[in-house]
């Protein structure tokens, strides 16, 4: 399992990632990707160059890849992705437990429910997260970061959005992680969660602040 995290320079990221995620991806002892990038404008601008930083490391190391924003933190070993390594892909038995699911899918992420997560009992509304983005290597893949990039440049949206809404229209194999593996740490005002659980991954939500203070210059 490789781990990519990438961070806007002498931000608020760079010492989140270097207070939280980084000690934890040592305390696993898990192998990891870091990038460094100037700021380009805006918040939505910057966090855009995320699909590009995700296709140039899946063509450099040739293998699938865990992006996690750096505003988390990893609370136990993500076994989880370790089912869908490169081993998997070349036919051998696999033995699974029920909990897990086939070993190749384009991409792994948790869906946010607004029912429960919000405790909203006639919501319908869900949400992709990429804060925890689980990617395999293949030709497709990279046409969908290709793809996810260019949305995201041309629109403006936040590219969270971009993502979900090409995943709703494209023939992609999502996995959805549980919310352990994309838990948010507090409510939009920071009040505790609804939804309780026994996390893997944590995430802090520094975009809350950064969103405002990185302004276009």
């Amino acid at each position: 399992m490789r781990v990519l995290a990438w961070y806007t320079k002498n931000t608020e990221y760079e010492k989140i990632f270097k207070d939280k995620l980084l000690p934890s991806l040592e305390k696993f002892d898990i192998d990891y990707i870091v990038r460094e990038v100037d700021r380009v404008g805006s918040w939505k601008q910057n966090v855009a160059l995320k699909p590009k930083i995700i296709k140039e490391a899946l063509e450099a190391i040739k293998e699938p890849i865990l992006c996690l924003d750096v505003d988390c933190e990893i609370k136990k070993y993500p076994h989880i992705f370790e089912q869908w390594s490169p081993r998997n892909f070349q036919g051998e038995l696999i033995i699974r437990t029920q909990e897990l699911r086939p070993p190749n899918p384009d991409l792994a992420c948790h869906i946010l429910s607004w029912k429960t997560w919000y405790n909203r009992p006639y919501a319908t509304e869900t949400e992709l997260l990429s804060g925890t983005i689980w990617l395999n290597y293949s030709e497709k893949v990279l046409e969908l970061c290709d793809l996810w990039y260019k949305t995201a440049m041309e629109t403006g949206m936040w590219e969270q959005k971009c993502l979900e809404a090409i995943i709703k229209k494209g023939d992609y194999d999502l996995y959805e992680l549980s919310v352990e593996y994309c838990y948010i740490a507090s409510m939009p005002g920071g009040a505790k969660p609804f939804v309780k659980c026994n996390p893997t991954i944590v995430h802090y939500q520094a975009s809350r602040r950064m969103k405002k203070e990185m302004r276009k210059y």
